[in-house]
């Protein structure tokens, strides 16, 4: 049949087998972290996942490893644009005698440094992007929403950046 029944755990008696869309349908709605164990012997789920439950598992893991990688490289960007400023603050100070310092407009390479971070972000942010956007459309041809790993501490890591952002355009 299209649908056989499996024994996917240890567990024994009336409980043994299930049909495999069944479980399919019941590991989908578990809340909490995906955990392939069985809630009553604590043993290995043995699954054969349909084809929507590996596009789901393979499209989160890959919009959220993009999204992720996007996020890492421009905090990197940002640390990187901070440390240029102040190193030219730092620079400029020492510079500057006298009673009434004349203002200094900041070094061509720092302008460089700060197009150059500005058109990789640009690039990250496209990547990031286009995998989502196809993750997105491939999940929704099984009817499943796109979620991403670590939402909570992706979106505290956004807070901080903007939070960032804010700083070096006060700067």
């Amino acid at each position: 049949t299209e649908d056989p029944l499996v024994a996917p755990c240890k567990c024994d008696g009336t409980l043994r087998y299930v049909h495999n869309t069944c479980q399919q349908a019941w590991l989908c709605a578990r809340r909490g972290p995906v955990d392939f164990t069985c809630e009553l012997c604590r043993s290995n789920l043995a699954c054969r996942l349909t084809h929507g439950a590996r596009l789901e598992i393979s499209s989160t893991f890959l919009a959220s490893a993009a999204v992720w990688a996007a996020q890492g490289l421009m905090a990197y960007q940002m640390v990187r644009l901070a440390g240029l400023l102040l190193a030219a603050d730092w620079r400029q100070a020492g510079r500057v005698g006298g009673r009434h310092p004349a203002p200094m407009l900041p070094a061509p390479a720092v302008v460089a440094s700060c197009e150059d971070a500005a058109n990789a972000v640009r690039i990250y942010l496209v990547f990031a992007l286009v995998i989502i956007a196809v993750a997105s459309q491939a999940l929704s041809s099984v009817r499943r929403p796109l979620t991403l790993l670590g939402e909570a501490a992706l979106t505290r890591l956004c807070i901080i950046q903007i939070g960032g952002c804010v700083l070096l355009l006060l700067h």
